[in-house]
Formats: C-alpha cells, sequence, structure tokens
C-alpha cells in the first residue's frame, strides 16, 4: 500500500475448496425449507420456533438423493440453504467462511504472534458488501427508531455474526421492549411528583419516590 507492505485477501468461495473443508470440518450445514417435506420430515414451515434441520456435508449424499428422486440435480445448492457471497451462491455463511479460513490459517501460522514480531501488520475479516447492505436496509436505518416492537432480523444477524452476537442484540430486543412499560409508570410517577410539589405544596411523594419506583421495578 505504502511501498513496503502488501495486502493480502483471503476468500473462500471456489466451489470445490467450499466441499473440501466442509467434508474436512465435518460442518453441520442447514437443509432447504422445500428439502424437509420431500424427505418425510414432518415441520411445519409456518411455525416461528420451526428451523429446518442441519446435515453433515457429504457430496456423495447429492447422488443418492438424486437416485431417489429428491434432488433433480447433483448440486448442493438445491439440498442446502444457499448464501450470497462474493457473486456466488454458496451453502456456507459468512459466519462460517471466516471460520473456516480463520481455522486453516491459525492451523500453520500464529497470526498474533506474527504481528507482534512485525512479520504483518494487522489481521481482520472484513465485511460481505452485498449481506452488510442488505442488513443495513432492513435493520440500520433511521426509520426503526420509531419501531417500538423493537423487533431484530435474528435470523440474518446468526447467519452474518454468528451466534453469540445475534443473542445479545435478540436480548437487547426483548430488554428494550420491556422498558416500555417502565417508561409509562416512570412519566406518572414524575406528573405526581410535580402536581404534589408545585400545587399542593407537598413533598411526600417525593421524599418515597425512590421507595415506590423500586417496589415497581421488582414486580417488573
Amino acid at each position: 500500500i505504502d511501498r513496503d507492505e502488501l495486502f493480502v485477501c483471503v476468500s473462500l468461495n471456489e466451489r470445490d475448496a467450499i466441499n473440501y473443508y466442509l467434508k474436512k470440518n465435518n460442518t453441520q450445514v442447514q437443509l432447504k425449507q422445500e428439502i424437509v417435506g420431500r424427505l418425510g420430515i414432518r415441520q411445519d414451515p409456518s411455525d416461528p420456533a420451526s428451523s429446518p434441520p442441519s446435515l453433515g456435508f457429504d457430496v456423495n449424499m447429492l447422488g443418492r438423493l438424486k437416485e431417489q428422486g429428491i434432488l433433480k440435480f447433483e448440486d448442493e445448492n438445491e439440498l442446502f440453504k444457499s448464501f450470497v457471497g462474493s457473486g456466488k451462491s454458496t451453502v456456507v455463511s459468512t459466519k462460517d467462511c471466516i471460520w473456516t479460513i480463520y481455522n486453516e490459517l491459525s492451523s500453520h501460522v500464529d497470526l498474533d504472534a506474527a504481528v507482534e514480531q512485525q512479520l504483518l501488520v494487522t489481521w481482520y475479516p472484513v465485511h460481505n458488501p452485498q449481506q452488510s447492505s442488505t442488513l443495513k436496509a432492513i435493520w440500520a436505518n433511521w426509520q426503526s427508531m420509531m419501531d417500538l416492537s423493537f423487533v431484530q432480523p435474528v435470523r440474518l444477524l446468526r447467519e452474518y455474526f454468528g451466534p453469540r452476537i445475534a443473542f445479545m442484540f435478540a436480548w437487547h430486543g426483548a430488554y428494550c421492549k420491556t422498558l416500555i412499560a417502565l417508561v409509562v409508570v416512570a412519566s406518572v410517577q414524575v406528573v405526581l411528583v410535580w402536581t404534589s410539589r408545585n400545587i399542593f405544596g407537598s413533598d411526600l411523594l417525593h421524599s418515597s419516590q425512590v421507595l415506590g419506583f423500586s417496589l415497581v421495578t421488582v414486580v417488573w
């Protein structure tokens, strides 16, 4: 970049490479919703708590499923849920690609030690432009500030950031929703305290408001 450094980008988007690492790591890949019924799995697709099961990746399984008439082609994208990576449709999510690349690199070189020894300036995963644009459009926009449902796109967050980050946002969404009830109670309390002090000249409510709101918080 500045004539004394090389910028190296590592990606995982070739089909053979993806299949190799899926098999090597025994990665569990999620089935497509329409395939679930063909396999005889009784699962209500309309149930919000329902999610298609995952299977260990095996290329040989594609041929056997085609022979049984479950698949039309020996294509993993027909069987498993697909994700859009670098302009290609793959069966691995962004987080799985990053996890695979990181583990493969770490098996050969200690990245943090390389930074300490100044062999590397730094290393970091980069965002997927298409998926980050999708998240920005449906989630990170100013219109969402007025959405008091606090619904989070948990599925997309899990596929992009991983389950830990997705759970954190899901929890914050549920927590903010429950705070709305406290906002109403707090607003009523402020009005009552102001009325008691400025109209009736009494500080009774003002002196006991901490105890009262503490009891409300306990019940909440």
